[in-house]
Parts: structure tokens; sequence; C-alpha cells
């Protein structure tokens, strides 16, 4: 066992070496900070990413814009005549939830199919999963499930490197539990930029689980999971801070981070502030 644990170990910080940074950001990233007037404009030019852009924001209501899927799927129709992979994937993503679109796992795993040709990770990651399932008109197959997990982990899609991570945790689908894997892509999906995976490798180095205790690596692995706004680790930095666990004691970075958390729907955050003050008053 305790074998076992240092070769999880040297494993772990291995992968955190290969996966030491961040993610580098699509070269069509800064249309995001591009006021809506001119991306509205951009995408009636034709330009296919300024299309897809306008409609993301308008999908998951970014910048203080109104959610509006209507008006998403709009713009999502301009970037599918320009043959956009992403936003394929997103008009697919509209039929697999019915949402602005009728409800069609078939007509999903057609658009799902056309964005994979495209190269979009996330559509990798949404057909892989219809592969899994056996669904969308498709034959049960865990190995092409797999393989298109893979590919969209490995093109930075988040939620594709989550569910293998979880995967070989578990052992679903017929796959044997393995950690070795499991830690790998954890750390795939911190690399992609997931708060939560952060927080989970964070409580194995915490606690010693799996791994041997590392606590020299617990809070900046909070702090990188409070950073991709995950209100578990921005609880647990609170903590941290409040009880000088992983680094030393300070309670006006605990109140702020714990107040973070409160706001993140973290209901033990609220506890947790109670207590804080109340120590504030023995102190004083």
């Amino acid at each position: 066992m305790l074998f076992k644990k240092f070769r999880l170990t040297r494993h772990e910080r291995r992968c955190a070496e290969q996966f030491a940074g961040s993610r580098p950001l699509p070269p069509w990233d800064h249309l995001y900070e591009t006021l809506p007037f001119d991306l509205i404009e951009m995408a009636e030019r034709g330009e296919p990413k300024a299309a897809y852009v306008m409609g993301d924001r308008l999908d998951q209501g970014m910048d203080g814009l109104d959610v509006d899927r209507k008006k998403a799927l709009i713009f999502y129709r301009l970037g599918e005549k320009q043959g956009d992979a992403d936003a394929l994937n997103n008009i697919g993503s509209m039929h697999f939830h019915g949402e602005e679109l009728p409800q069609d796992l078939e007509r999903a795993r057609h658009y799902f199919e056309r964005a994979v040709e495209g190269g979009c990770a996330a559509a990798m990651n949404n057909l892989g999963r219809l592969y899994l399932e056996g669904k969308g008109g498709l034959p049960v197959d865990i190995a092409r499930g797999l393989e298109l997990l893979e590919r969209g982990a490995r093109g930075y899609d988040i939620n594709a490197a989550l569910k293998l991570q979880n995967i070989h945790l578990e052992g679903q689908y017929g796959q044997p539990a393995d950690m070795f894997r499991h830690i790998y892509w954890l750390w795939q999906a911190i690399y992609n930029g997931s708060g939560h995976a952060c927080a989970k490798l964070a409580d194995y180095l915490a606690n010693g689980k799996h791994v041997r205790q590392q606590k020299e690596c617990v809070r900046a692995l909070y702090q990188r999971g409070m950073t991709r706004d995950d209100g578990y680790a921005t609880l647990q930095l609170g903590i941290d801070y409040f009880g000088g666990l992983f680094g030393p004691r300070d309670l006006n970075e605990a109140l702020h981070f714990l107040t973070m958390a409160e706001s993140m729907g973290q209901t033990f955050a609220t506890k947790a502030i109670a207590q804080l003050q109340a120590s504030r008053v023995d102190l004083s």
C-alpha cells in the first residue's frame, strides 16, 4: 500500500510538471473583449468566429448581457453558414437539451459529428458521451467514446477531462479503476481550466489520500481553483487562512474568501464567518 502511494505520488508530481501553467488560449479569444456592437457588425460581414462568440455571449449571459438563446441561435446560424465548428457544436447542444430547438438527439449527433470534423474539442466530448451511452441513434461503442473523450480532453475541453478522470476513478463503462489514469486526467482537467479539479486534487494532497500529504502545494491549488470560480475551492481557501492550515494565518484574507464562497452558494461559509467573527471578539 505504501509502495503504491509512493508510485502514485511520483506519478502525480510528473503530471504536475507536464501540465505546468495553463492551456493556450484560442487565437480568437480576444473577441470576448470586443464590444457587442462591433462584434455584431463583424458577424454580419461574414466573420464566423465573431458570429460564434456573439452567440456564446448571449447564450451564457456574459458581460452584463441578458441570456437570450433565441438571439444566440441567430448568430450560431450565421456561424453555421460559414462552417464554424464551435457554432455547429452549440446548435447540436441546443438540440440535445431542447433549448430554442426541439429536443432531438439524432439531430444533435449530426451537428456534433460535423463539429468534430471541424476540430471542435467540446463536440468530441459530446459525441463521445453519445457513444458511451448508445444515444442519438448510435450503438454503444466504448472504445470510440473513450477515443473521442481523450481527443477532446487533449484539445483542452474541461468536461472531457473531468469525465475521463471520473471514469478511471470509479471504473465505469467496463474500465478497471485506475488511479494513475485518474490522476493524469485530473491534471489535464486542471490544465484545461477546471477549478473543480484543482479543489479535488488539493483535497488529496491535504489529506494524504491516494498520494502522500503535500501541504506545500495545497494552498496554491485552492487559489488556482478560486480564480476559476469554484465555490468549494474558495471555501477551503477561506478555512485555510482562518486556521493557518497550509500557510500563515490571516483573518482578513479568511473573511474575504469566506464571503466570496458564501456568495457562490457555499452554505458552510456562513457558519465559518460567524466562527471567525466570534474569534475576533475573543482576541480583542
